[in-house]
């Protein structure tokens, strides 16, 4: 693990998902992530898996023209990361699934038609876990989803890129 800085890592994956979320005209705000916050994660898998998977989910099941936010702060040497859309939700019997591959894939369809696996977030799980943090999620169907990731902060002066 490495102290990897979060916004910057943040602005790498908007880059890769630009075209996605600018066909829908999503908002994508992390406005509120602080420049010099740092996390304790595998750089590679972070920027690659963890935060792709999440916020292209969030544009996946997110209408035209709606918004996702991104925010993050430290509370006691832990940063806490939200990624918040407004889009079609997850049903309450499909929540507690979510992370399992167990009972097969649990996937659906986004709001444009857009494909999924049902591996995206077993497998954020799995990489967050490794760090040491801890991954939650909550849902209303219709209104919107939460994922919350708690990793352990980093430190800016440990920054390897």
């Amino acid at each position: 693990l490495s102290s990897v800085p979060l916004k910057t890592s943040i602005e790498t994956v908007v880059k890769h998902l630009d075209l996605n979320y600018k066909k829908k005209d999503i908002k994508l705000d992390f406005s509120k992530v602080p420049e010099e916050l740092c996390v304790l994660v595998h750089q590679q898998s972070f920027i690659q898996s963890v935060l792709p998977n999440l916020i292209s989910n969030s544009i996946k099941f997110s209408p035209k023209g709606s918004k996702i936010e991104i925010l993050a702060k430290e509370n006691n040497g832990e940063v806490i990361l939200e990624i918040k859309d407004f889009g079609i939700g997850i049903s309450k019997e499909t929540l507690p699934l979510i992370f399992s591959l167990k009972d097969g894939d649990i996937t659906r369809k986004g709001t444009e038609g857009e494909v999924g696996t049902g591996y995206g977030l077993p497998l954020v799980k799995k990489f967050v876990d490794a760090y040491g943090g801890d991954t939650k999620i909550e849902s209303t169907e219709g209104k919107g989803t939460t994922i919350t990731l708690i990793l352990k902060k980093g430190s800016p002066k440990e920054v390897r890129i």
